[in-house]
């Protein structure tokens, strides 16, 4: 993959750790039905498509009810072009991981630069119907110039924050390899002006292939973040995380 950088701090800017489930409120998502979409069922990896001899297939479109601007497309990716797209990954990015354990995140910077499966990717977010809560989004030309590769194993977690302001509106994220809690958390104004993390919080139970975007509120007046344990509980039983991989698609503000 040309042009990688390894750059652990560049996601966003840190917030404090999430407040103990036991002293905070779990607000439910309120997911609703925007439409359903037609997804490519022809691999962005291989070309072969995974489903037979159809062009492609039907998925749903949720938004949520209680973070503006947030959307959810589950089974973006069906399983085996999941399965495609994260082998690539790691064969892109085997010198990144192997060089140094401690790094878990690559990114790069300009659509010229990206491999052919991520240019296959944004190309069909682009074409995707409802992929923004906010349609002007998918008509920007390049619609995203940056992406950022995050590797999780079980125990691992990552802060809430709110991504860089060097990046316009508008974030897509394609999730790979486990599940996992998505969580979102709204930004309150404390005492002197400093931001705060509201004591209310919204989980999304993230499986592998699964879609998302974050734009207008949901992206710069809420937190996301994966809370660090081995297992999520969901419906009172435990399901046991394995080892994870994201994408998330991106676009910088002019300089």
């Amino acid at each position: 993959m040309a042009e990688i950088n390894s750059a652990l701090s560049e996601s966003g800017y840190g917030l404090p750790d999430y407040i103990d489930d036991c002293f905070a409120t779990f607000v439910s998502p309120e997911w609703r039905k925007v439409g359903v979409v037609q997804v490519s069922n022809k691999c962005c990896v291989c070309g072969v498509s995974h489903f037979g001899n159809d062009e492609y297939r039907v998925c749903e479109v949720l938004e949520s009810g209680s973070v503006p601007g947030l959307r959810w497309i589950p089974g973006f990716l069906g399983k085996q072009e999941e399965t495609c797209v994260q082998s690539r990954t790691d064969l892109d990015l085997l010198q990144v991981w192997s060089a140094d354990d401690s790094t878990n995140q690559a990114m790069v910077f300009g659509l010229i630069n990206f491999p052919s499966w991520a240019v296959s990717l944004t190309n069909r977010i682009h074409k995707t119907k409802y992929a923004f809560a906010d349609d002007k989004l998918q008509r920007r030309d390049p619609i995203f110039d940056q992406i950022i590769v995050n590797e999780y194993w079980p125990g691992d977690g990552i802060k809430p924050h709110v991504d860089l302001m060097k990046f316009e509106d508008g974030i897509s994220s394609i999730s790979m390899g486990s599940t996992c809690i998505f969580r979102l958390a709204r930004l309150i104004e404390g005492k002197g002006g400093q931001d705060m993390i509201e004591n209310k919080y919204v989980d999304m139970l993230l499986s592998p292939g699964d879609y998302l975007s974050m734009c207008g509120q949901a992206r710069w007046d809420w937190t996301h973040g994966i809370p660090a344990r081995d297992d999520d509980i969901v419906d009172g039983e435990p399901i046991s995380r394995l080892r994870r991989v994201s994408l998330t698609f991106r676009r910088l503000k002019p300089s």
